[in-house]
């Protein structure tokens, strides 16, 4: 069993890192974009986004940050229960 669960925590530990390391990719990209467009995300309605690809885009990579936040908590509690 040890093989086994030292595989997992390798695995999820880096995981953990790939997370992060998208998490700080995505905010710099959240960033420029912001900066870029003079908008920022929690600003934006609904009728914007689907008229403007730019604004677009700007909440798809808000959307794709928080869902690697979550994946990263939740990856981290995986962690703190073995």
């Amino acid at each position: 069993m040890g093989i086994v669960y030292d595989e997992v925590w390798f695995t999820t530990s880096r995981e953990i890192k790939v997370c992060e390391e998208n998490i700080k990719s995505l905010t710099k990209k959240l960033e420029a974009l912001e900066k870029e467009l003079n908008v920022k995300v929690s600003e934006l309605e609904e009728l914007q986004i689907k008229d403007n690809p730019k604004l677009r885009k700007l909440w798809q990579t808000y959307k794709a940050l928080e869902s690697e936040k979550q994946r990263l908590a939740g990856l981290k509690a995986f962690m703190e229960k073995s």
